[in-house]
Formats: C-alpha cells, sequence, structure tokens
C-alpha cells in the first residue's frame, strides 16, 4: 500500500519535530511526578506545567501539519498527459485507519491535558503520557496492521537492538528537556522561583 507513504517534506519533517515534544513528555512527566526531590520541589511543578503546556501545542499542530500533509500528497497534480496523486483522498481509503491513527491518539490525548481535573491528577497524567509514549513508538498502528503495509516514513525508528535507538532516544530526551527550560526562562518563571 504505497498510498500510505507521506509525500510533504516540509510536514513530514515538523510531524518529526513535533515527536520529541511527545517522547519527552511521555518518559519525564511521570518521572517528574513521582519522583520527590529534596531540593527545589516547585522547579519539578514548573517543569511538568511547562511540558503539558508545551505537549498540548504540540498535539493540535502535529494533527494540523499531518492533515496538511495528506491533502497535499493526495492532491492530483499534472504529470504530462495524467494527473497523478499519492492514494485516494486525505488518505480516506482501505486502510485509513492505520494512517489516521497516530494523530488522532496524540490530538485527543494531549487536547484532554486542557482540562484542569485530568490535568492536576498525577496519575491520569501518567496514563496520557505512558499512551502518548506508546503511539510514538507507533505501538497501537502496528497492532492494528495485519496486512502489509508500507508504514510512513515519519513513523521509522531505529531498530529496538540498535545503538542508534538509545542515540535517538537521548536526543528526543534532551530536545525536550532544553526546549522546557527555555519556556521557563522566557516566561520568567524560573527567575521567579530563584528569587524566592
Amino acid at each position: 500500500m504505497l498510498w500510505l507513504d507521506n509525500s510533504s517534506t516540509v510536514s513530514s519533517a515538523i510531524v518529526i519535530l513535533l515527536r520529541t515534544f511527545f517522547v519527552g513528555f511521555g518518559f519525564l512527566a511521570p518521572a517528574m511526578l513521582f519522583v520527590k526531590p529534596k531540593k527545589m520541589p516547585q522547579l519539578k511543578k514548573l517543569f511538568v506545567a511547562a511540558g503539558i503546556q508545551i505537549v498540548r501545542i504540540a498535539g493540535i499542530l502535529y494533527a494540523l501539519f499531518w492533515i496538511l500533509d495528506a491533502y497535499t500528497a493526495t492532491t492530483a497534480k499534472p504529470a504530462g498527459d495524467y494527473l497523478i496523486s499519492s492514494g485516494p483522498k486525505l488518505y480516506l481509503g482501505e486502510h485509513f485507519y492505520i494512517y489516521w491513527l497516530t494523530p488522532l491518539i496524540f490530538f485527543i490525548a494531549t487536547q484532554l491535558l486542557w482540562i484542569p481535573k485530568i490535568k492536576q491528577n498525577k496519575i491520569a497524567v501518567s496514563v496520557i503520557a505512558l499512551l502518548v509514549l506508546l503511539n510514538s513508538f507507533n505501538v497501537f498502528p502496528i497492532l492494528l496492521s495485519q496486512y502489509k503495509i508500507n508504514m510512513p516514513w515519519v513513523w521509522g525508528w531505529p531498530a529496538p537492538d540498535s545503538w542508534m535507538f538509545a542515540v535517538a532516544l537521548l536526543l528526543h530526551l534532551f530536545m525536550f528537556t532544553t526546549i522546557v527550560f527555555t519556556v521557563l526562562v522566557a516566561s520568567g518563571k524560573l527567575k521567579e522561583e530563584g528569587n524566592k
């Protein structure tokens, strides 16, 4: 099923970048929620709050760019005397659920974090983080995929037994942590915490 291949490099690159937020949040949010540091416990709360804020926006952007990519790839383009497209409109073909499951889970899970009762519940946030993390590793589409389907390249991860997997994972965690601290510094919350 070649129609599942993404064709818009700009959208695909942004989608890959946004996955950094999901992987980082999936690993770090539960750890931060249940670890009780002796020093600077407020920093932990600020980190989790900023991470939630980032991942909610990332969920919206991910869905928008995924839709844009699907539209661009499936819009007929002239090629000589013929019009070609990468598959059925918006990939709503035979195996549409495999293509759309990933962005749908990311979107729904991250948008649940707008609800105050969920956002303030450690267990609920941890379950959402785990769901987002598993989705980042394509667990759900792979489980649903009982056919030989070419997955979009934006879903690609190095093989788990590869040292590149560990490198990719560390890079995701580093980038997410860096972005969270950048948001905290830019918002002035880190400085406020330091002055207390």
